[in-house]
């Protein structure tokens, strides 16, 4: 269960980067 740490993190750093990128 140590992958979903890093998987976590990459979500939100997309989800970061895409609400930068739309609004």
């Amino acid at each position: 269960m140590v992958s979903l740490k890093p998987r976590r993190e990459l979500w939100y750093a997309r989800v970061r980067w895409y609400d930068k990128g739309v609004r």
